[in-house]
């Protein structure tokens, strides 16, 4: 059952940037206008319940594992649309607001596709 889906509406001109780093910053269309080249901009709809470790991300049609979760990585998902995934397999979270997946970064999604928690 799905617990979030939210439409990617844009990609910052430095998201590949960010992935060659093992990252992707996801952000609401509020994103604010200096931290929009670095994210990735959605529709940012309601998270229907708490994220967990070893619950499903996807990304358009690739599939992520939560390894760990930062102490305000929620909190900032619910508030702003805004929270940035670690794709490292770390069971310990290194920032609070960062949630760690299990695998590589298999490919950056693109406007139009979803992110989905299920």
């Amino acid at each position: 059952m799905e617990k979030y889906k939210s439409e990617i509406l844009e990609l910052g001109t430095s998201v590949e940037e960010m992935s060659q780093l093992d990252m992707l910053i996801l952000f609401s269309n509020d994103a604010p206008s200096e931290l929009r080249d670095y994210c990735v901009i959605h529709s940012n709809n309601q998270l229907l319940e708490d994220l967990k470790v070893n619950q499903r991300i996807y990304l358009g049609d690739e599939r992520y594992t939560i390894s760990a979760i930062g102490s305000t990585a929620l909190q900032q998902w619910q508030e702003l649309g805004h929270v940035t995934l670690k794709f490292d397999n770390q069971s310990i979270p290194q920032l609070p607001g960062t949630v760690h997946l299990s695998e590589k970064l298999k490919r950056i999604p693109r406007a139009g596709e979803f992110i989905r928690v299920e």
